[in-house]
């Protein structure tokens, strides 16, 4: 039996959810190459997944901080404001262009969230794989 102790406030969940963040991308972007009919859904797909998981990564990295306790609340909201200024930008500059279709810039911006909410539920629901306090050998 290994006893693993308390990981760095979720490390290794944060390491999961990046890891099925890709996994989903990849999924939908193959799904879209196979069912959609325009090109400009697979690009919305693609575009919006790469722009959920860099966000992701981003927020992740701007937070890394707050956790080991370094910095201030202030240095943290200035970071968080620039990278919401940046995506809100990014996110009208890609959808006002008409490059990408709407519909699947939405699902390929929903994988992160889809991603959390999975590696959440099955955390909560004490997969042992995901147990950050124990696992049983």
């Amino acid at each position: 039996m290994a006893v693993v102790t308390n990981d760095h406030w979720g490390t290794r969940l944060l390491r999961t959810v990046q890891w099925c963040n890709w996994l989903l991308l990849l999924a939908l972007t193959v799904g879209s190459l196979l069912l959609a009919y325009e090109k400009r859904t697979t690009l919305g797909v693609v575009t919006g997944g790469l722009i959920s998981v860099g966000n992701f990564a981003l927020l992740v990295r701007i937070l890394r901080p707050v956790r080991e306790r370094a910095t201030s609340g202030a240095a943290i909201g200035v970071k968080l404001s620039f990278k919401f200024l940046f995506l809100m930008t990014m996110v009208a500059v890609l959808l006002l262009s008409g490059q990408v279709d709407p519909i699947g810039f939405a699902v390929g911006l929903s994988v992160a969230v889809v991603s959390v909410l999975g590696v959440s539920l099955i955390h909560a629901a004490g997969y042992p794989g995901m147990n950050s306090e124990t696992t049983d050998a």
